[in-house]
């Protein structure tokens, strides 16, 4: 049972610049225990008011430093070399590496302190690997908590390193103050496949590896990123991004990018930026803390009144969600309600792959300049043939067995003449599918839930049964219901 004495040892561990400490205490962050997260909340809280929140301005005895590049760019070495020269000088370096998952066990795969050995062992440095668990983008969500408790055991260089090149950068440039973005010596190849924000978002831009037989290359790679930048506009603190090559292997150049790194922090402007954003990653921080307490509450209290439902071919996409162990791991529904599932295309959904798909494969819909930014432009075929390719794996899926996620129970709504999905569908789906389930076969001729008005030869029977339909999804959802089998 954790106590008064766990958090004085803790506070007073990390304020005497204990590495034992520290690793206690980002191993409580992590922690999804009660227990571990009501003591991590007074650490974090103490040591936010005490670095921050008494003066609510940057600290200036801690830089952060974000890392970033595409897999094979040498971020390891980069850093290695880069952190080494730091604690060289007298620096401490704090390193938390975003590290890919083992979907088995939510650890890290790659193993930080084994890529960066020489780094690893030297006193006046500390290095983290950060699962990212499944976490949107790669950056964990207790990665901020970590930088603080870094910052309070007095290391004055965190280092960030992400997976990739995605939306981790994007959550990582709001976690630091200066962003580095490392590129191969590979021209425009390897421009077209970094995100035109990344780029904009970055400090400083290195083409690494320029050495040996890629230095010619490299510098080609230079002039022409140079162009680029030259037409973009400065960063949002008014900097005016740097761009040079290295070679982290040989250690070339690194004086030039410590040079830079001063340059950027002796800058008045720059100062009063990071002063500026402290209250905004503040908010952002809080309101991060608050999702999170929602998310552990809705993980607490899951089984009281967590429902799903899904129509048509939203059925085959959540059997699928289930095959693949998407619930293992996150929220699990009390209740699964599926209405006219297809699993198997009637001869009129496949008349529309099959004869209209190549006719309308080309066609493009017309989308405003900001629709562009979140979605792809519309393939009817390539969107019909996914979903018959959806359809076909889950009848396999279905033939070797579904098992439900512990607890919840499953609920099928099916017309058994509708001309859409063959109702031998909802048959198949109970057959296969391991867990509490039951299925309710419906006299229609049309989905059972869909729109009535406007449409041709609707009876009252139909209007009937829509609206037992959804009384009983009501009755069910209420748990006013008992499973029939």
């Amino acid at each position: 049972m954790k106590n008064k004495n766990d958090f004085e040892e803790i506070i007073q561990g990390i304020e005497n610049k204990s590495i034992k400490h520290l690793s206690k205490a980002i191993t409580i962050s992590e922690s999804k225990k009660k227990v571990d997260s009501k003591l991590n909340e007074q650490i974090i809280d103490y040591f936010y008011k005490k670095i921050y929140k008494s003066n609510n301005k940057y600290n200036h005895n801690c830089k952060k430093i974000g890392i970033t590049g595409a897999p094979g760019v040498g971020k390891s070495t980069f850093i290695e070399t880069f952190g080494l020269s730091l604690c060289e000088k007298g620096h401490k370096v704090a390193v938390l590496a975003i590290d890919p998952s083992s979907s088995l066990t939510k650890g890290s795969i790659l193993g930080d302190k084994t890529r960066m050995y020489e780094l690893s062992i030297h006193e006046n440095s500390f290095i983290r690997p950060s699962p990212t668990s499944g976490t949107l983008g790669g950056v964990n969500a207790k990665t901020r908590e970590a930088i603080l408790l870094c910052e309070a055991a007095g290391f004055d260089y965190i280092i960030i390193e992400t997976v990739g090149v995605g939306q981790s950068e994007i959550e990582v440039r709001d976690l630091t103050d200066f962003f580095i973005l490392l590129v191969l010596p590979n021209g425009g190849d390897d421009l077209q496949g970094i995100k035109k924000g990344i780029v904009e978002m970055s400090d400083l831009i290195l083409i690494n590896k320029a050495d040996g037989a890629n230095l010619n290359q490299a510098k080609l790679t230079l002039s022409e990123y140079s162009s680029i930048l030259s037409m973009l506009k400065n960063t949002e603190s008014n900097w005016n991004r740097k761009i040079n090559k290295c070679s982290a292997l040989e250690k070339n150049n690194f004086d030039y990018i410590f040079a830079t790194i001063d340059e950027y922090y002796q800058d008045s402007n720059i100062i009063n930026y990071l002063n500026k954003m402290q209250n905004r990653h503040y908010l952002e921080w809080a309101r991060a803390i608050y999702l999170n307490k929602l998310i552990d509450n809705a993980n607490e209290f899951w089984d009281k009144n967590i429902n799903l439902i899904g129509s048509s071919t939203a059925c085959p996409l959540f059997l699928n969600l289930v095959k693949s162990g998407y619930f293992n791991d996150k929220i699990r529904p009390t209740t699964v309600l599926m209405i006219d599932p297809i699993v198997i295309a009637s001869s009129k959904s496949l008349s529309l792959i099959r004869l209209l798909g190549p006719m309308i494969g080309y066609v493009e819909s017309d989308l405003s300049e900001i629709e562009k930014k979140y979605w792809y432009t519309y393939r009817p075929q390539e969107t019909l043939q996914e979903l018959q390719n959806l359809l076909n794996q889950t009848r396999k899926d279905l033939e070797d067995g579904i098992t439900m996620p512990d607890k919840s129970i499953l609920f099928i709504y099916k017309s058994k003449k509708d001309k859409v999905a063959e109702p031998v569908g909802a048959v198949m789906i109970y057959n296969g599918i391991n867990g509490y389930k039951d299925v309710q076969i419906l006299d229609s001729e049309i989905h059972v839930v869909t729109r009535l008005d406007g449409r041709n030869n609707v009876t009252q029977k139909d209007r009937d049964l829509q609206n037992y339909v959804f009384n009983d999804i009501v009755r069910t959802i209420n748990g006013e219901k008992f499973l029939r089998k």
